[in-house]
This record gives structure tokens, sequence and C-alpha cells, in this order.
């Protein structure tokens, strides 16, 4: 199903743009529209989802009674976007493609709206104001964060989370089941169980994503691959997905071949990062955002010897969440706070 961004706005139009006729009649509506139109180009390379600090943007209709803080960037193209809007941001409107940049900090949007129409964006919620009148704007779908772009990473995450809960707990997915010795126990993986691991989260996203093409084992790079990439039409934007498991895996004649722990996962934050690193200094046109993806499958206590395994014993790591040092969703922008896939065991 394809996302149609001009029906959305056209949806959500009527009780905003009878404000802004009211104030400032068809030159402000011309504006509007313009600013809209930003709003829309920035999206297309900046996920309003992912952010966790406000954005606005603002375009003035009365110079004369408006103060506004120094610029701290200027944007001479939105199609070109980096890190401009990074934090706490409003986006004054200069012309029909520039944005001159100031920290949003306290100022008083309601305010400021008295003299020009401001769009403002706020963890999921999204509002028009002009001349002191506030009109909510009302998303009708779910995994869209904005009723002005297309659903990317918000998407990416909803589904990574459905998969888990529906696919990864309990290996419900066909394919998944491969990737046991004993499918009827789930305690040890078979050797090397990457590959089985990454065609099923491949398949599921590519059924489950609108407007993206998924693809496994892509370069990043000239020669660094990554398990999965997702590129999403008519966007600047580009996720990355680095898979790694935890647990036993045993050969076909039951050998214990290799142990992972913790470590693993740490392993995979930092081949994520220099992934990222490498992917914005070949592909400075599209932003990218990583995804570390982790199927868990300890059990404590497993050994070769055992015949059973409590139920205290198979879900001991359940609620364990791993600890990452240094933990690169905190320091960077690029990069989302790591999934992990706890993978249920049958249990005595």
């Amino acid at each position: 199903m394809m996302y149609d961004i001009e029906r959305m706005r056209r949806l959500q139009a009527g009780s905003y743009v009878s404000g802004v006729t009211r104030a400032y009649g068809e030159r402000g509506v011309k504006a509007l529209n313009e600013m809209i139109d930003l709003v829309v180009r920035v999206y297309r390379r900046l996920d309003p989802g992912s952010r966790s600090q406000p954005l606005a943007f603002f375009c003035c209709m009365e110079p004369a009674g408006t103060t506004l803080p120094a610029p701290k960037h200027k944007i001479l193209d939105p199609d070109l976007l980096d890190y401009e809007l990074d934090g706490s941001s409003l986006a004054h409107v200069v012309g029909t493609q520039t944005l001159h940049v100031c920290d949003l900090g306290n100022l008083d949007l309601l305010e400021l709206s008295r003299t020009g129409i401001v769009y403002h964006y706020d963890r999921g919620l999204e509002r028009i104001l002009v001349k002191g009148e506030k009109f909510q704007l009302h998303n009708p779908l779910s995994g869209s964060p904005s009723v002005f772009c297309r659903p990317t990473f918000t998407s990416l995450m909803h589904a990574l989370n459905r998969y888990r809960a529906t696919s990864a707990l309990n290996s419900s997915c066909r394919i998944l089941k491969a990737v046991w010795v004993n499918e009827k126990e789930r305690w040890y993986f078979r050797s090397k169980p990457e590959a089985t691991m990454r065609s099923s989260l491949t398949q599921y996203l590519e059924n489950v994503l609108q407007d993206a093409e998924v693809r496994a084992e892509q370069n990043v790079d000239e020669s660094h691959p990554v398990d999965i990439k997702i590129s999403w039409m008519s966007s600047g934007l580009r996720a990355i997905i680095e898979i790694k498991w935890l647990g036993d895996s045993v050969d076909d004649a039951g050998k214990p071949t290799t142990t992972y722990r913790d470590a693993r996962a740490n392993d995979g934050a930092d081949q994520l990062a220099k992934y990222l690193d490498s992917s914005r200094q070949f592909g400075s046109s599209v932003l990218t955002r990583g995804y570390l993806v982790v199927y868990d499958a300890r059990r404590r206590g497993l050994s070769p010897a055992m015949t059973s395994l409590t139920h205290a014993e198979g879900h001991h790591y359940r609620d364990l969440e791993i600890e990452y040092e240094p933990d690169f969703s905190v320091q960077r922008t690029d990069f989302e706070a790591p999934v992990r896939f706890f993978m249920n065991p049958i249990c005595s």
C-alpha cells in the first residue's frame, strides 16, 4: 500500500487553513503551503518519530513585530539536510527553500504565532498555530509519526517489536524454526544460525514495511557488508540492521561449537558504529540509521549432559537486558537503541 502524503494533507487542512485565511487571507495560505512543502522536504531527510526534542517551523507574516534569536545554522537546501536540526530547534522560513535555524529553547510559540504561522512537532503531537489559535493535527495511521511524512524509522521499530512478539519469542516463523538443533527443546542453535535469522527477518520486513526496499547482505561502502539494508522510496533515509546472536550452538553430532554472551552483543554495537561512520563517508546524500538486533537464546547452566531444563534455568535471561559500553544509542543520533529478541525454550 502506498502512503499518500497529499491526501493526508488535504484531510487535515480544513480547520487550520480557515484560521490562516481569517488571519492573513490568500497571502497567508500561500505562505502556509510553502512552509508545509518545506516540512515535507525536511521529513524526507529526518524522521520526526525518532526525535526526542521538539521541532518547530515559523513563517513570519509581520516582520515588524517579530524578534528571533540569532540563527546557529542556515539550511540552503532541505534536500541536503544533515545535522542542522538536531536538538530542540526552530526553523525560520526565509524564501521558498531556505531555513534559518535557532534554538527553540523557551520560546513561546503561541506568542510567536501572533506575528506569523507556526508548525510544531513534539513526540508525535502536531499542531498549527496562527494568531494565538491552536489547530491540532490528527494522524489516523499507526506507524506514521506525522501527517507530512511517509512511515520510515518509526514503522521499522514497530515492525521489529511485532516480529519480536509474533515470530521470534516462540519461534513461530517457519524459517526461524530451522535455527534449532531440536525445535521441540529450543536449547541449542545449529552452528552458524545467522543466515537463517537474516532470512526470517528479511522476509518479515519485506511483507510489512510500506514503500520500502528490503535487501539482505548489502555493502554500506566498498568493502563492508551489513545484514539487512532498508531504503524508503522518495526519501533520503536508509536503515541498516546488524544481526548478532547469544547462546550456545552445536554441530550435527551434538558437539558444542560456539558460545556467545554479552560481549558478542557489544562487538556487534562496535561493528555497527563503524559501518555507520563508513556509510556517512561514502554515502553523504543518504542519511542512515543503524539498528542492532540480538537473538537471545541464553540458558542458565546449560550443558551437554542435561536432559531437562527448568523454567528458572530456561528463562533466567528473559528480563536481563544487555549492558552496552559505550552506549552508542545515547552518544549518537544515528544509532537506535539495540533490539533484543529473547527466544523462549521448552522447559520441563
